[in-house]
């Protein structure tokens, strides 16, 4: 099913994997040194009950967004297993968020990693089509909240303007062609 991936390729890929694991325990460490251990340990029994509902929230999230990537996928996730795709979306979301580089970062992360199961031709078109869909997502909720505010709010002038604007520069966002170039252009490079 998956095509022979050179070993060079994979074994720069688990270095490159050392590397962001090294790094997220390089980070530990440092909070855990910053704050101290008892700062954080108390700072978590203080959040209580509440700590357990945001990461079980998170979990449905990142187990929507695996589904819909698998969704995307169509045939091609029958040799990849749910748990593996499920730990490639947070992975990527965390890249996403520790990396300046446009938020693309974890797309050239999951275009790398399914490439050893499906070729790379395949991972840079379903990580590239799971973008943008993922970006339209957010641009319907925008989009619905606006109508919301514009119906049931009695807005200023200069308000609605700056919504309107707002409305405008993420259409451009979403349907520039800049996002999907970048992420094309990254994904040559891994």
């Amino acid at each position: 099913f998956a095509p022979n991936i050179e070993k060079p390729h994979r074994v720069r890929l688990r270095k490159i994997e050392l590397i962001f694991f090294m790094l997220g325990l390089s980070v530990l460490g440092y909070l855990i040194y910053k704050f101290g251990f008892e700062t954080l340990l108390t700072n978590l029994v203080r959040t209580g009950w509440t700590f357990a509902l945001i990461i079980g929230l998170w979990f449905v999230i990142y187990l929507l967004n695996t589904t819909s990537w698998r969704l995307i996928l169509g045939r091609e996730a029958n040799g990849i297993p749910f748990p593996y795709l499920f730990r490639i979306i947070v992975s990527g979301f965390a890249l996403n968020d520790l990396t300046p580089i446009l938020g693309v970062g974890g797309e050239t992360y999951r275009m790398s990693v399914l490439s050893e199961r499906m070729g790379r031709g395949r991972s840079v078109s379903s990580v590239t089509l799971y973008r943008m869909i993922y970006s339209l997502g957010h641009l319907l909720l925008l989009l619905t909240g606006v109508v919301v505010a514009l119906i049931a709010l009695k807005l200023p002038t200069t308000l609605m303007l700056l919504l309107d604007m707002d409305v405008i520069a993420m259409f451009r966002r979403v349907f520039s062609s800049s996002n999907v170039t970048g992420m094309a252009i990254l994904s040559r490079i891994f």
